[in-house]
């Protein structure tokens, strides 16, 4: 366990000597509608593939498979309903002949500013857990709208697939004691986009008089970047019910732009790095019988992070420390037919239900979700539903 922390914090420092240059990219993540129930995913608590994202050290104690998966999640459902009406309510907007009317409604609608997406995990969701190997195919698009008081919009689209396999294997192996480690490698394929314009140029397209993708994509150059990256992961067990877990992401994850899907050609030589992350989380299980189990857990999702917001010349431009805490509870009645949820991510509540018939999977969530710098600077919440097969 010492060798293994030392190693830990070794790749920890040289992270950050040798790769500070590089170009930020999103972490790519996969969650399920169960974990965001749950107040976001969970080093010491996870199911089946989900593993392979979460912590590959887990790969020894869960298995299980999914053949197909469709998780939508929508970021703020009043905002975009609201605004949905300006378009197909009683009394819709006259783009034609009332603009800067137009405008100004659209304006009254956003308020302050406002933000609205839409985040689709699936259909493609393939993988499976076995022996402590793992092995996953999945694909996610997610979408960011904001809105803000000037008639400003700030668009971004990801579009992701993610290949990854794991492998998990016992260091020791007692009653007492059971200690795992484990690895995953995963290539990934990302299709970006960063839009930055107005409502006024925006304004003929909606009203049927131009393209709208073509006005909002003009002059854009859209990427597909592919790399790899590798995950380590360790869990020490208690009794088998207590666990306490490490997980060290992206160690190294780092891309390429290796195509252009729109615009003209103009592939860079810049690199594209996953910023890496280094989390501690607690889980503890217990079951009653057939008829009720109960698991509640905490993490603290990036140490690294904590470290840097401690430099007085970065502490402005970083999240709060407090937003990297997380914490949930899921307790399950009838053999693990139904599930109630409930959790704290980013200070914002989650909560949620699951029915669980062995093949067919669905759950649903409700939670907040802040997009600033720390609680309450620019909050939303979402709902997601996630409709499963598998075993």
């Amino acid at each position: 366990m010492k060798k293994l922390s030392l190693l830990v914090v070794m790749c920890v420092v040289v992270n950050g000597l040798l790769f500070a240059e590089e170009i930020k990219l999103d972490p790519f993540e996969m969650p399920t509608t169960r974990s965001l129930a749950l107040g976001g995913s969970h080093a010491a608590y996870t199911w089946g593939p989900s593993a392979l994202f979460d912590n590959p050290a887990e790969l020894r104690s869960v298995k299980g498979g999914s053949i197909l998966g469709l998780n939508i999640g929508l970021y703020d459902p009043p905002f975009l309903n609201k605004l949905a009406l300006l378009f197909t309510g009683d009394d819709p907007i006259d783009f034609d002949n009332d603009a800067s009317g137009a405008t100004s409604r659209i304006l009254e609608a956003v308020g302050g500013g406002a933000l609205a997406g839409l985040d689709i995990r699936g259909p493609l969701s393939f993988g499976f857990v076995a022996g402590g190997f793992g092995l996953g195919i999945n694909d996610r698009i997610y979408t960011k709208f904001q809105f803000y008081s000037n008639g400003d919009i700030d668009l971004k689209i990801n579009a992701d697939v993610v290949v990854n396999a794991g492998y998990a294997f016992r260091l020791i192996d007692s009653f007492l004691l059971k200690v795992d480690a484990g690895f995953a490698a995963k290539a990934f394929g990302r299709v970006r986009a960063d839009v930055d314009t107005g409502i006024l140029p925006l304004l003929p397209a909606v009203s049927g008089n131009g393209d709208i993708v073509e006005t909002l994509l003009k002059g854009q150059n859209i990427p597909l970047i592919a790399g790899a990256g590798v995950d380590l992961g360790a869990t020490v067990r208690l009794f088998n019910d207590i666990a306490i877990s490490l997980v060290y992401r992206d160690i190294y994850s780092a891309g390429k732009e290796v195509m252009s899907v729109y615009g003209d050609a103009d592939l860079s030589d810049t690199t594209y790095r996953v910023p890496s992350t280094l989390a501690l989380g607690a889980s503890y299980k217990f079951r009653l019988g057939s008829l009720l189990s109960l698991a509640v857990m905490a993490d603290y999702k990036d140490f690294i992070g904590l470290f840097e917001y401690l430099d007085e010349d970065k502490r402005l431009t970083l999240p709060n420390p407090l937003l990297q805490m997380s914490v949930g509870a899921e307790v399950g009645f009838f053999n693990d037919l139904l599930f109630v949820r409930a959790g704290l991510n980013e200070l914002n509540p989650a909560v949620g239900l699951g029915l669980n018939l062995k093949v067919f999977k669905i759950d649903a969530a409700l939670y907040g979700k802040e997009l600033g710098l720390y609680r309450g600077h620019n909050p939303s919440w979402a709902f997601d539903l996630g409709l499963n097969f598998g075993w």
